[in-house]
Formats: C-alpha cells, sequence, structure tokens
C-alpha cells in the first residue's frame, strides 16, 4: 500500500514538465506576477534575445512598491526613478502583449500579493511565482 500524498505533493506532480534529478524538477507555473521593481531585468533579458513572453495571458504586473499613500485622484508618483519604474512596467506589458497591467489609478491596483486573490486569479492547486520577496509559493488555500 502506497502512503497518501500530501497536498504539496500532489500539486507538484500535477505541474511537474520534467524531472531533473532526485531533488530537483521543472515545474509548470500557472499564474506569474511582477511588479516595477523586479521586472525590468526578466523583460530586458527577453528583449535582448528577441523573445516573447511565453504565455502573455499568465502574467499580472502591478504597480506596487512605489504607490504614495497619499490619497488623491489621480495618484501622483512625483518621484522621477519611481515615476520612470511604473512607466517602464506599463511599457513592457504592451510591448509584450500582457493585458492584465494594474497602474496607479487603476481601481483594482493594490499590493501584487493580494490582488491576484481579492481577483480570483489564484485558486486551491495553483502554481504562483513572482520575483519578490516571495520567490515562489503554492496557494493551497481554500478560502477562495
Amino acid at each position: 500500500m502506497t502512503a497518501p500524498k500530501t497536498l504539496y505533493r500532489k500539486i507538484v506532480d500535477a505541474h511537474t514538465v520534467k524531472t531533473i534529478d532526485a531533488d530537483t524538477v521543472l515545474l509548470y507555473c500557472d499564474v506569474h506576477f511582477a511588479n516595477e521593481y523586479t521586472s525590468p531585468q526578466a523583460f530586458a533579458g527577453l528583449a535582448e534575445r528577441g523573445l516573447p513572453v511565453a504565455s502573455p495571458d499568465s502574467h499580472l504586473c502591478v504597480v506596487d512598491h512605489i504607490i504614495p499613500t497619499k490619497d488623491e485622484s489621480p495618484r501622483r508618483i512625483v518621484d522621477v526613478a519611481s515615476l520612470r519604474q511604473a512607466q517602464t512596467l506599463e511599457a513592457n506589458c504592451r510591448r509584450f502583449g500582457i493585458d492584465a497591467f494594474y497602474g496607479p489609478d487603476d481601481p483594482d491596483q493594490g499590493i501584487e500579493h493580494v490582488v491576484m486573490d481579492e481577483l480570483g486569479l489564484v485558486r486551491p492547486g495553483m502554481v504562483v511565482i513572482c520575483g519578490d520577496s516571495l520567490s515562489l509559493y503554492f496557494q493551497a488555500s481554500t478560502a477562495h
């Protein structure tokens, strides 16, 4: 009799594209989310190699870390470097065909780790990645 699988193992097994070795697997990621701070390097790497974003509909980009706390409409990012980051993220989304862009004045703009859950874009059993403080996490919650 085989031991029952943990939720973690079930998710990993369902998303394994290739087993590299006993400790390493290549996973299919259902969703990738990015922000203005950590995404420019990835987009630049694609552009330098002439590559497209493989699955533009699987990406969510949120202006997150540089949003001013002052509540005004329209929201103004006055710091020049921060404004350039927000504009670069928006331009990269247009260039690579990513429609899910939540800029400073989007009514659904918020903290990227929360936006996906609030909008129902992450569901139990999905593998979600982000180039931020959470490198990889599994959405195993059944709250949604």
